[in-house]
């Protein structure tokens, strides 16, 4: 008998399927009537990669360093006629490392659908994905012992994007998008997101654009019957434990933990609940997260586009969103909430966050450009708490010739995280990288790319995660195949 998520992964499935499946047949018979041109663009990339220092890590015990090598397959088939087009796009990429809990092999499929008109425009895109994450988890082996492997995850996405001219100075853009992820791992939560974002922009004069930009966003992942429920409830059947036993075994595990130990995942108060093991007469504990019921968020930006040159241009939003979320909370008083002795109730929360975003684009000439971005961004998690992200890209491109690329970037991302109530600060990460690739093209379809990472990440501890990583691919991409019907 199949549980109701995998009834309801299968009835997902189903939708994206006949979508797409009455997508074909709509654009397939609507246009055999008109001249196609087909296309057909193969290719296939080798990869070898090494990392000094995969899990980015301060402490010489849990330094990992990784070698390996990948292969990716891609094939894009198209079909173009005038004002209309469509493409589907296959990828399949495999990689082996001398650390074989990475190895990973992915499959996607990405189908999109273009319309133009006098005065508008819409696309549509469905993609189908089966992934490998390279967050690590414990899970069963093939003897029954338990070892640590990269998650997979399935996900299934929908976007519907149109615009308008409504005059010369007036476009609006609107842009709808669904996506469902589900992880081969119990331990994590599948989820459901929705988005949908309304762009309006005027043109003032040929160099000056304003932008008021709203969305509206939807966080729903897989609701559960209860953090530690299961275990009251064999307490109370199996083992006979009152519930004056049991709220003391709760306060004794709630003692344990630390507040104040940010940086620590198993004692942060605002991460873990804390759950007694009932099947031992000694008070062992377990760490158990909760995850977000749901979180709905609102976001409105006003700001500009300005050609300040004709080499530089300069865009700017800024504005504020509103988020709603409801979410699992531990407290040993849940029962004077609940009437029940689950250790669980659901709060509501409410909270306004301040964004902005800078994006300044200069292009030095024909063959140097640069551009800087900034932007910060605030959110409340499920747990309780804020996170205030501050992000800065410097990025520069060279083409030296024809034949050769050199690009530059630097990346810096700080990012706090504090109680929602109280505002007290948790912790202060800071990550740092440096990128530069080289990409340069070769006699009989072939680009190799030489790819260099350099990165620093701080915690507040006393030292400091550094990586270097190295990555050269070579690509062959044979001349398209082209034919008209």
């Amino acid at each position: 008998m199949l549980t109701a998520n995998q009834r309801k992964n299968i009835k997902m499935l189903w939708v994206y399927v006949g979508c797409a499946s009455l997508l074909y047949f709509v654009v397939f018979f609507s246009l055999t009537i008109q001249a196609a041109e087909y296309r057909l663009q193969p290719s296939i990339s080798l990869m070898t990669e090494t990392d000094d220092n995969v899990r980015l890590s301060a402490n010489d015990i849990d330094i990992y360093s990784l070698q390996g090598e990948s292969a990716i397959l891609n094939a894009d088939f198209s079909r173009s006629q005038t004002n209309r087009s469509l493409s589907i796009n296959n990828r399949f990429a495999s990689s082996k490392y001398d650390l074989n809990r990475y190895n990973s092999e992915d499959f996607s499929t990405t189908l999109n659908y273009q319309r133009g008109f006098e005065r508008s425009s819409y696309s549509l895109n469905l993609s189908a994905s089966d992934e490998s994450i390279r967050s690590l988890d414990n899970q069963p082996g093939n003897d029954g012992a338990t070892v640590q492997r990269a998650n997979k995850a399935q996900s299934y996405s929908l976007s519907l994007t149109g615009q308008y001219q409504l005059t010369e100075q007036h476009r609006l853009q609107n842009q709808f998008s669904a996506q469902q992820r589900h992880y081969d791992n119990e331990e994590r939560s599948n989820y459901n997101y929705f988005s949908n974002n309304f762009l309006w922009m005027n043109a003032i004069n040929p160099q000056l654009s304003m932008q008021v930009n709203l969305s509206l966003s939807s966080f729903r992942p897989e609701k559960t019957n209860g953090i530690e429920y299961a275990f009251i409830e064999t307490a109370i059947e199996d083992y006979g434990l009152s519930n004056a036993t049991i709220i003391g075994r709760m306060v004794d595990c709630f003692d344990r933990l630390n507040p104040l130990d940010p940086y620590n995942p198993d004692t942060a108060l605002i991460l873990p609940a804390p759950i007694p093991n009932f099947d031992s007469t000694e008070i062992n504990c377990f760490n158990a997260k909760s995850f977000s019921l749901a979180q709905d968020t609102i976001n409105l930006q006003v700001g500009l586009q300005y050609q300040w040159t004709e080499n530089l241009r300069l865009d700017l939003l800024i504005g504020s969103s509103h988020s709603e979320t409801e979410r699992d909370v531990f407290s040993l008083n849940a029962i004077l909430v609940t009437g029940e002795l689950t250790g669980n109730f659901v709060q509501e929360t409410e909270q306004k966050n301040l964004s902005y975003n800078v994006d300044v684009n200069y292009q030095h000439s024909a063959v140097v450009s640069s551009s800087l971005k900034a932007s910060q961004s605030q959110e409340q998690t499920a747990y309780g708490s804020s996170v205030d992200t501050r992000r800065i890209t410097l990025s520069n491109a060279w083409r030296i010739n024809q034949l050769n690329t050199l690009k530059f970037s630097l990346f810096q991302r700080e990012r706090s995280q504090s109680l929602t109530n109280t505002g007290q600060e948790l912790y202060n990460r800071n990550f740092t990288q440096l990128h530069i690739t080289h990409v340069k093209y070769w006699p009989n379809n072939i680009r190799s790319d030489f790819r260099y990472y350099h990165s620093i990440s701080d915690n507040g501890a006393q030292q400091n995660g550094k990586r270097n990583r190295w990555i050269l691919s070579l690509t062959w991409q044979p001349e398209a195949t082209i034919w008209s019907k």
